[in-house]
This record gives C-alpha cells, structure tokens and sequence, in this order.
C-alpha cells in the first residue's frame, strides 16, 4: 500500500470589515433590529447582565413605539436593581397578581390603544414560588406570549433559567413567540436543549 501526502502552507487571509459585519451588528444597529421586538425572554445566571441588557431593550421599544412600560420587579430593594423604572409590582405575589391581569387583558376584545411593555423580573422564581400554581402561572404567560401582540401588548420575561421544563405545560416550539437571549453560559444550556 503506497500513500502520497502533500503538505503546504494554508495561505494567510486577510480578515476583511465585511468578515467582521458578519459575525455581528454594531452599537448603530441595536435600535434598528430592537424596535421591532414586541416579546423577549432574557435568560442568564446570577451577575450576567439579564436587567441591563433588559432596560436598553425596554428603552429601544419605548421610544419607538412610545410605549407605556409597566415594571413588576420583586427584588426592587436589592443591591444589583439597575431599573430606571418605577417598579409596580415588588414582590412575586404582585407580579402573579401582574400574569393574570395581563393575560386577562390580552383577551379581551378591544386592542390597547397605546402599546404597553410589561416587564416581569425573575419570573422563573416567581413560578417557583407558587406551588400547585405552576400550571396556571404558566397559562397566563403561554396566552401573553401567544397574543400579546394582537392586542398593543408587549412582554419582557427575565429569569435565571435557560430550560422550559418549569414552565408547565410548555413544549420548546411554545417559547419561539419570543426573541430569546441567553446570556453567558445558559446559550450552552439552550443550544444543548434544543
């Protein structure tokens, strides 16, 4: 048996902006891709940027939409709130008072006049909080997601967990009604789980 092998140099290539612009969208881009967004889930472990990254999403939609924004944020008091916003709802109870009235609202009949951003902060702990309760919470954010929109509302869901599983009777394909990010090493999480 003969085996004939060449062996060469790879020739260097120059890495073009073009390359780059590929790879991924500048700063001036973010408000351009951003308005559009009407439903988000952020997901990202503790300290990873899930409120910061959330507040300059809000603010896109805000301002390109003049949009009313309406913050449920039960960690209101703690070290790590970076929110501009007033927070209507600062415990979980309030923000699973916040899911059904939201969800309530999604069906009725009559469109929002003006689009509204409700912001529901560590929502996988709010899930959490009420056991026997998962089923119905997860209900509420599977009707908000769904026809949110069809009604001027709009949704930020911002938790800690990259996985489905605690959202009750929820499949994968259920969360493609939202632009996910996974920050840090949840995108692993996602990518393996999908």
């Amino acid at each position: 048996m003969t085996l004939k092998a060449q062996f060469y140099k790879k020739p260097k290539t120059e890495t073009s902006e073009g390359d780059i612009a590929r790879l991924w969208r500048s700063l001036d881009h973010f408000e351009e891709i951003v308005k559009k967004w009407e439903r988000v889930r952020i997901t990202g472990g503790s300290k990873k940027g899930k409120s910061p990254t959330a507040q300059n999403i809000a603010n896109v939609i805000i301002k390109s939409r003049n949009a009313q924004v309406v913050l449920f944020n039960p960690q209101h008091n703690s070290v790590k709130n970076f929110w501009d916003f007033e927070a209507t709802g600062q415990s979980h109870s309030d923000s699973e008072k916040g899911l059904k009235e939201l969800a309530r609202r999604v069906n009725e009949d009559a469109p929002n006049k003006q689009f509204e951003l409700q912001i529901f902060d560590e929502v996988d702990s709010t899930i959490a909080q009420f056991k026997g309760k998962q089923s119905v919470l997860s209900g509420y954010i599977k009707t908000i997601i769904k026809q949110g929109s069809q009604n001027n509302f709009g949704v930020i869901l911002i938790g800690q967990n990259a996985n489905v599983k605690m959202f009750s009777d929820f499949d994968r394909s259920d969360m493609n009604n939202l632009v996910v990010l996974h920050l840090g090493a949840n995108a692993f999480d996602a990518i393996q789980n999908t």
